[in-house]
This record gives C-alpha cells, structure tokens and sequence, in this order.
C-alpha cells in the first residue's frame, strides 16, 4: 500500500521537490529533480542520506530538461526516520525492492541506477530484482564484498571519538551524533559477520 504527499517546493523543472510516501508500511522520504526524458534514481551510501551524498549542486549539474532524478532514502536513513535504520547483513537487498516500487510509484519505468559507496551494492540488487524496469547502472566507489582488510578497515573506522573532526562534521549536517555513532558501530559490528 503506498500513498504520497508532496511536503516542499514548487513543482518546477529546475527545483527539487522533496516529499515521502509509504511502502510496505515504512515511510520512504526522496526528492525529484527535473523532468526530463532520462530517468534515474540515486541511492545514497551508509548512514548517508541523498541531501549529505547527493547535494544541490551534485543535482543542479545535470540538465532539468533532459534527466528526471530521484534520490530516496532507505528505510532508516534521512527522511525516511523515524524508525532509526536497522543495520543487517542483507539490508541492501531488502533496500532494492523500496526502490524499485518507489520507481514504479512515481511512474519512472525504466531507469537508470545509480549507487554511492553502500548504495552501490543496493544498486546491483535492484539491477538484478528489476531486470525489466532498469536499462542501466551506475557504480560509484563500489565494493561487492569486504575482505580481512577491508574488515580492518571497517574495525578501525567503529569509534567515532576517532574520526578527524571534518569527517564527522559532514554527517552532523543531518543527523545527531548519537545516531552516527550507534550507526557506525552496528554497521561496522554487521560487517564484521
């Protein structure tokens, strides 16, 4: 069962308009941009949100005319909290079908995907859940699986109080620390499995 509701902005080619709708019971918070014949959406990476990894200006370079962009925000992350994301093993599977019927919600068949950093293996599994609604994908800073060193990687990167305070900062834009720091750990404990 879905419904949505715009909740800012003019619907005007050149200004993105955010808004929600429901799916599956959970609250899907996205924004549009643009409404051209080219249509994409965008997946944000982990304990990310699409205003933190695909800003204004990030959207305001594609051309309004000629790309319709969608950037969501996968149960959990952003506007799509309350509740607080649940890290698991196959989150990004499960994230894969909240895209796919947000795309067909909006009526946005077929598109081109494209996935950040975590939002990259969403992207993959969207690609394989919606062979006949996707005709491209886009993979930015992507890792299929994480090795030993990159579980050292995530081991180190768990606490927080550690980060440089620029790296922090970026996330503090839009969410508390409690919550980066609760979602860091889970998703580097989940990583860990």
């Amino acid at each position: 069962m879905m419904n949505g509701a715009s909740t800012t902005g003019k619907d005007e080619q050149h200004e993105i308009i955010e808004s929600s709708t429901t799916i599956a019971e959970h609250k899907i918070g996205y924004c549009r941009y643009g409404r051209g014949k080219y249509r994409m959406l965008f997946i944000c990476g982990g304990v990310g949100c699409y205003k933190k990894d695909f800003p204004e200006r990030v959207l305001k370079a594609f051309s309004p005319a000629h790309y319709t962009i969608i950037c969501i925000d996968p149960p959990g992350y952003g506007t799509s909290r309350p509740p607080d994301r649940k890290q698991e093993v196959n989150r990004c599977m499960k994230d894969a079908s909240f895209c796919i019927k947000l795309m067909e919600h909006l009526n946005l068949t077929p598109f081109v995907v494209l996935g950040w950093s975590e939002g990259a293996r969403t992207a993959v599994h969207v690609a394989g859940q919606g062979k006949q609604l996707v005709n491209g994908m886009i993979l930015l800073s992507a890792g299929t699986r994480v090795d030993f060193r990159g579980a050292g990687i995530f081991r180190g990167m768990r606490n927080t109080e550690q980060w440089m305070p620029d790296a922090m900062e970026v996330y503090l834009k839009h969410y508390p620390k409690e919550f980066v720091t609760k979602q860091w750990a889970d998703l580097c404990d989940v990583v860990q499995q």
